[in-house]
């Protein structure tokens, strides 16, 4: 039977590439799409968020959901079960603090979805706010940039210290 050791480099690139995937959606609706929506007349921009944003946004919910199951199967790796050892080395302390951002950002990302949800129903109802949404998404998508970017530039460092 397979151990956990021959599976962890497989499992930490996954991590990576879906945390940069993550990083590159939230990068792609700050830069590219939020400013090209706002630009639009209130129909269009109705109309492209929902086309746009929800297959965005599905995409965006596959890379949170493999970052955290990865992310905890590296931390299980890593501490051999016995999670108080994270506590012992600054290693493990990084760990902590990474992940109490990344959970955090996990619930900004479950807000958002909520909001995709509420404006869906208003759409039907012809009643979008999208002015509204928008504004939502700019700050949302700009502290999730910003959370992934600490993240990665913190656990950079600490594999390879520079600081």
């Amino acid at each position: 039977m397979p151990q956990l050791e021959e599976f962890y480099p497989y499992i930490r690139a996954l991590h990576v590439l879906a945390a940069a995937l993550w990083l590159g959606e939230a990068i792609i609706v700050n830069f590219a799409i939020y400013p090209a929506l706002r630009r639009n007349h209130k129909e269009v921009k109705r109309l492209h968020v929902l086309a746009i944003y929800r297959r965005l946004f599905n995409m965006t919910t596959m890379s949170v959901v493999i970052t955290l199951l990865t992310g905890v199967a590296l931390v299980i790796y890593y501490t051999k079960g016995n999670l108080l050892l994270l506590q012992g080395s600054s290693l493990g302390r990084t760990l902590i603090i990474t992940s109490v951002i990344g959970f955090l950002l996990l619930i900004l990302h479950v807000f958002e979805k909520r909001s995709i949800i509420k404006l869906k129903k208003e759409h039907r109802t012809k009643e979008v706010d999208t002015e509204k949404f928008l504004i939502g998404l700019k700050w949302i998508s700009r502290i999730t940039v910003l959370g992934l970017t600490m993240v990665f530039l913190i656990m950079l460092n600490a594999v390879n210290p520079i600081i």
